[in-house]
């Protein structure tokens, strides 16, 4: 019977993993569970955060033929098969064709729906007309970096069913003057000029030239960008919309404000040395951190800028302490910082005979590590003692235990008596074994076989959970051993391309008599229906499997995606409607009795709006739009950047839960909207500059 998925965005940032994986004894660790977020900040893609990673292993004989020659490789020298092509044509804003410019198409990959990087494939040059086509191995979206000398544009979402149309535009200059509080120009200021919509974070300029406190920055991208300037800790920021026009700003550095303060030792009441202030603005995450030092008698002085700013201090053979402050302050209390307590716990085996050589890890209730002071884990040592740093003998925290030859140990809450834990006792652990078949009992070898403890016991965003994960291989005979596992509830499971099983197992004594079938792989028909019941076309599909290789497709005129040999198992679905920029993401299970899955998108509202600057009515290029989202009985800030020439901007929201806009710009004081859903569709905005 089909299923219907009505989906909200949900929100997800699972814990990486693999933190303490390199403590792990067994052979060849592997990434059992590669870790997938979705953001709900956003109704559009979020961008990536990091520059974009090569994933694809490229040889470099083809391609240095290819730079002597201008021969694209042969389609089977690619190191993936060839099953659609991209098409397209490079031009001037007049439309005039540019040859020999480099097309390098980026395959988004997704974590859990969330667009986290992209995967770079094979690069190709236009022709005398600048035209291209670029073999791709899947029919879904790419991104399409064009490069022509030191120039580079983008185009995103290219798909093989529609020709790309890439416009060099005119890259024009950004000329930035910078001053001091009384208007004289400052000749020492660093200048940089970073690009925060539409790729954040991706191209961060140093100027070209800087004479008397002008930076000038050529050849500047179309986007949205923000222009940085430091001197000493005074600091001025300032967001600019690059189009074709050259673009001079003035950037004005604020008055400095002292900041003083006292840094003194708990009991001794005396001023501690060499003590670490990092200051971080609150408002400003483009701001490094910086620091100062304490002197002989714990004081400190320097002068900021206006703000909030969040603290820390940090002093050999003290608790750190963490503060936020508003400067200027009023609040002259010194900062006192405690020395730690000194916790001892022993660690016995099944004998009572200490065990040394034990890492021990300081972990919160959910399992996530912590850091104690700088001491991310200890060692006992033979006679089974160990020590951990704490603020006081209350601190409450969870350890976890690992031992070569001994199951792993989870313990929460530690109980602390005296500033000592009770021993703790190691075992030996369990044995798991049998074969992995196929379903008609024919026995697979060389197949990755994994036991992992069940969500209910340990969480899956638990950092105790990689040290409960064996894994193994099948032999020749299909069969497997699993040593060491701890007492406990697990899933056992097996896949492999075409095939996957898994199987529920309460571990309380050897078991070496389990027989794990797999299923051969199915077909998945997928539909995809938007809030309105008709079907959602061009909806890129990403499923992501617990283990093993994602699967990615683009659904066809009538909403549907068929995918092929696709094993039996619990799957991650997310999909990304190009048509209304729309993203939902849903956990199902593949059973092979219900090939049919059909996701439906939440209701939503399409609003335009125009806005302007209410003295010239000339149009607000760029603007920042923040709103409360209601779902679920829930919450959530959302803040979301648009770029238009001519100011308008359509927004999607969901409109039965959002009822009030607030639309910013810079030098513009921020306007409050109410909507009306079911009345209007389209708001015009005049914002008053400040």
């Amino acid at each position: 019977m089909a299923r219907t998925l009505k989906t909200l965005l949900a929100a997800g940032a699972f814990t990486a993993l693999a933190l303490i994986g390199y403590h792990l004894t067994r052979p060849e660790p592997i990434d059992l569970f590669p870790i997938q977020t979705i953001s709900e900040s956003s109704s559009q893609p979020p961008e990536s955060r990091r520059k974009h990673p090569t994933i694809r292993p490229i040889q470099t004989t083809p391609f240095r033929e290819q730079e002597e020659t201008k021969q694209p490789p042969r389609e089977e020298d690619l190191p993936f098969t060839v099953e659609h092509y991209l098409t397209g044509k490079v031009t001037t804003s007049t439309g005039a064709g540019i040859s020999n410019v480099s097309i390098t198409p980026y395959r988004p990959y997704f974590f859990g729906g969330t667009r986290d990087g992209l995967e770079e494939l094979i690069n190709y040059t236009t022709d005398t007309a600048g035209a291209f086509t670029i073999p791709v191995p899947e029919n879904t979206s790419y991104d399409l970096h064009a490069t022509s000398g030191s120039r580079t544009t983008f185009f995103r979402n290219a798909t093989p069913d529609t020709p790309a149309h890439i416009i060099f535009s005119n890259r024009p200059t950004v000329t930035a003057t910078v001053l001091d509080a009384k208007g004289n120009p400052v000749t020492a200021a660093d200048t940089t000029l970073t690009m925060a919509y539409p790729f954040p974070h991706s191209l961060t300029s140093t100027p070209s030239s800087t004479t008397q406190g002008t930076s000038t920055f050529t050849n500047v991208e179309e986007g949205v960008f923000t222009l940085i300037t430091k001197t000493g800790t005074l600091t001025a920021t300032q967001e600019i919309s690059v189009f074709e026009e050259d673009i001079n700003v003035t950037l004005t550095l604020p008055p400095g404000v002292s900041f003083d303060g006292n840094v003194f030792d708990a009991d001794t009441k005396k001023g501690i040395s060499s003590a670490v202030i990092t200051l971080t603005p609150i408002l400003e995450p483009l701001l490094s951190p910086f620091t100062i030092e304490t002197n002989a008698t714990g004081s400190f002085t320097c002068t900021l800028s206006q703000g909030d700013y969040t603290g820390d201090i940090r002093a050999d053979g003290y608790v750190p302490l963490s503060f936020t402050r508003q400067i200027p302050t009023e609040d002259t209390a010194p900062f006192i910082l405690a020395k730690p307590c000194a916790l001892e716990g022993r660690i016995l085996n099944s004998n009572q005979h200490p065990v040394g050589n034990a890492n021990v890890f300081p972990v919160t209730m959910h399992g996530s590590l912590l850091t104690r002071f700088g001491v991310m884990h200890t060692t006992t040592n033979n006679g089974g003692i160990y020590t951990l740093p704490v603020s006081t003998a209350n601190d409450r925290f969870g350890l976890i235990i690992v031992r070569t030859g001994l199951a792993p140990h989870f313990t929460f809450p530690a109980t602390i008596t005296d500033k000592k834990i009770e021993d703790l006792v190691l075992t030996k652990g369990y044995t798991v074994g049998g074969v992995v078949t196929t379903e008609n009992g024919a026995a697979l070898n060389n197949v990755p076989v994994t036991i992992t403890p069940s969500p209910e016991w340990i969480p899956e965003r638990s950092h105790a959970r990689p040290l409960f994960t064996a894994w193994t291989k099948t032999n020749d005979t299909g069969a497997f051993t699993l040593t060491n596992i701890a007492p406990g509830p697990y899933i056992l499971s097996a896949r492999t391309a075409n095939n996957s099983g898994s199987e529920s197992l309460s571990i309380d004594t050897d078991n070496t008599n389990v027989t794990l079938a797999l299923a051969l792989g199915r077909d998945l028909y997928i539909t995809i229906h938007r809030a309105d019941g008709r079907t959602a076309s061009s909806t890129n599909i990403t499923l992501t499997p617990h283990i093993g290789k994602k699967y990615h497709g683009v659904t066809d005129e009538t909403g549907q995606l068929i995918l092929k040999g696709i094993p039996l198992g619990g799957y991650r679905i997310f999909a990304f409607d190009q048509n209304t920029r729309q993203q939902l993401t849903s956990a199902f299970q593949f059973l092979p009795e219900d090939p049919y899955l059909h996701v439906q998108f939440s209701a939503h509202h399409s609003t335009q709006i125009r806005v302007s600057d209410q003295d010239s009515g000339i149009p607000v290029p760029h603007i920042t739009l923040s709103y409360y989202s209601q779902k679920d009985g829930r919450t959530k800030s959302i803040e979301q950047k648009f770029l238009s020439k001519n100011g308008y901007f359509d927004i999607f929201l969901d409109g039965e839960h959002i009822t009030a806009l607030s639309i910013n710009a810079a030098g513009y004081s921020p306007t409050h909207l109410s909507l009306e859903h079911g009345v209007e569709e389209f708001y015009s905005v005049a914002l008053k500059k400040r």
